[in-house]
């Protein structure tokens, strides 16, 4: 038996091109364009995909073959002109407006692709359809569209994990807190794994439920958790839970944000001699890092502002209190 690989279909397409140049059959083109197939649509194949088209016509089996050959060779331009003859006299299902969007966004232009995902949408109006449409409006950056479909996807399948992942943070970034902490908690299931629990308790952030937030992710140690919870307790006031956060991390990573936010947050606190250490390590460093240079100037002149203050207070007299005479 032949060894079955690249070399011998290219071969065999070879020899039964030779032969039906000389005495063309059906029976040869269906072989000549199912090495094709097996070839992934060698660019060549349109003569004999043309030919097969002029034969039979444009039937569901040439409109897959086309497809494939369309989508192999990057013609996209192509592909969405024949799904458009296609769908004028049979209607396009499913699938085939599925390549066609996806075609239109890679070789047509951007309004086109909106005008046919709306549609697509108006025609299946499925759980799969929504959710199809708001990752290729993500995929042209048509942020209007991806909100309304993923609304449309969770109105129809509430809870849903795809508007979980993707929408629900556009939501809370957008200061929707509501509508998000509706999502998350769509159904009778409890949050699950770290990103679903850092949402809810983002959302309950947004709601005012600052203390909510900060026990629904206590129990997670990554640095993402520890880097939020450290805002949280800065943005209550609780200073030394939210350097603990950050020496928790340090443990882990000592990279430039971390060392940073550990120096802001110890300015805050009042620890200026702390803070201007960390700032300068920072300085270091890196020479060039100039926000770290000009952070370390202004916590250097309130040490020194505050030196004055307490030299001056030191240096005033104290007062005499002399004894008041009586007037008789």
């Amino acid at each position: 038996m032949p060894t079955v690989n690249t070399d011998f279909y290219q071969r065999a397409l070879a020899e039964l091109k030779s032969v039906y140049d000389e005495k063309p059959s059906d029976k040869t083109l269906r072989q000549i364009l199912f090495y094709c197939e097996k070839l992934d649509w060698p660019e060549s194949s349109i003569t004999y995909l043309d030919v097969y088209l002029e034969k039979y016509g444009l039937n569901k089996q040439s409109v897959a073959m086309f497809l494939q050959y369309y989508l192999s060779n990057e013609k996209h331009s192509d592909l969405v002109s024949l799904l458009d003859r296609w769908e004028f006299y049979h209607g396009l299902d499913e699938e085939l407006a599925q390549y066609r969007i996806k075609s239109s966004i890679k070789g047509v232009d951007k309004l086109s692709a909106i005008g046919l995902i709306r549609e697509y949408v108006d025609q299946f109006k499925s759980k799969d359809s929504y959710e199809f449409a708001a990752m290729q409006s993500i995929e042209i950056k048509d942020s209007v569209g991806q909100m309304r479909y993923f609304q449309q996807l969770v109105n129809l399948d509430p809870g849903n994990r795809l508007a979980e992942r993707l929408y629900v943070p556009q939501l809370i970034q957008q200061g929707y807190f509501n509508k998000a902490y509706e999502i998350l908690t769509a159904g009778d299931e409890q949050p699950e794994g770290f990103e679903r629990t850092l949402l809810l308790a983002r959302a309950l952030h947004g709601m005012d439920s600052v203390e909510q937030a900060i026990d629904l992710i206590k129990p997670y140690d990554q640095s993402e958790s520890l880097v939020q919870l450290a805002d949280w307790y800065r943005e209550i006031g609780r200073y030394d839970s939210a350097i603990n956060c950050v020496n928790a991390i340090l443990l882990e990573d000592s990279s430039r944000n971390v060392v940073f936010l550990k120096a802001d947050i110890q300015e805050e606190r009042g620890w200026l001699s702390s803070s201007y250490a960390l700032f300068n390590t920072l300085v270091s460093r890196d020479t060039t890092d100039s926000i770290a240079s000009q952070r370390a100037q202004i916590v250097a002149r309130k040490i020194a502002y505050l030196r004055r203050l307490r030299e001056e207070q030191e240096r005033m007299p104290i007062p005499e209190l002399q004894p008041k005479k009586l007037v008789e």
